[in-house]
């Protein structure tokens, strides 16, 4: 692992859609909220994402009092996602060379798994991992087109609600999950 400024790594995302899991192909023409059912958004929202070189993913989570926001930013060869959950916050970006990783202290040591000292070490500083490595593997596989699959939500358990106001044109899929060992019951929208 390298450690750089963060001054130094530049990475293009392209046709990045504005606000959740949009793509700029239109999703009316197969779903239109008349006739909309989880079902049809859910493919509707796949057969769009097939059309487009970048996606931006946007998940809302709460579990108890803490909230959790995940926004990714996925391309075909190269990505950018910025986690943060409550006080603690990371950003993980891959193109085809490297992935590179940094955040908070809290954010490091407790979703990242560094140690203090490592995360003292590394301070404000993007930590970098070449290609062929197995963390950059990691990365690039939750970064890059091949997830998305696994982000949108499964039909069964989940609902479907439409925005208001200005977001009224939006899809909102929602589902939940009850709390297994020491993981806690969540409750999930992706924004279409």
């Amino acid at each position: 692992m390298y450690f750089l400024a963060p001054n130094r790594f530049r990475l293009g995302v392209t046709a990045l859609a504005a606000l959740a899991l949009v793509a700029t192909t239109p999703i009316s023409a197969e779903a239109a909220q008349s006739k909309s059912t989880v079902a049809t958004v859910l493919s509707a929202a796949k057969a769009a994402i097939a059309k487009e070189k970048s996606v931006r993913v946007v998940v809302a989570s709460s579990s108890g009092s803490v909230k959790s926001t995940v926004v990714v930013d996925i391309g075909t060869n190269s990505g950018i996602e910025k986690i943060t959950t409550g006080s603690e916050s990371v950003t993980i970006r891959v193109n085809s060379k490297f992935a590179y990783l940094n955040g908070n202290a809290s954010g490091l040591i407790k979703m990242m798994g560094l140690t203090s000292r490592q995360q003292k070490r590394v301070g404000s500083q993007y930590i970098s991992m070449a290609a062929g490595t197995t963390p950059y593997m990691n990365f690039k596989s939750n970064l890059t087109f091949g997830i998305l699959s696994a982000v949108l939500p499964s039909l069964a358990g989940t609902t479907l609600s439409y925005g208001t106001g200005a977001n009224s044109k939006n899809y909102q899929l929602n589902w939940s999950s009850k709390a297994v060992g020491t993981n806690p019951a969540t409750k999930s929208r992706v924004v279409i």
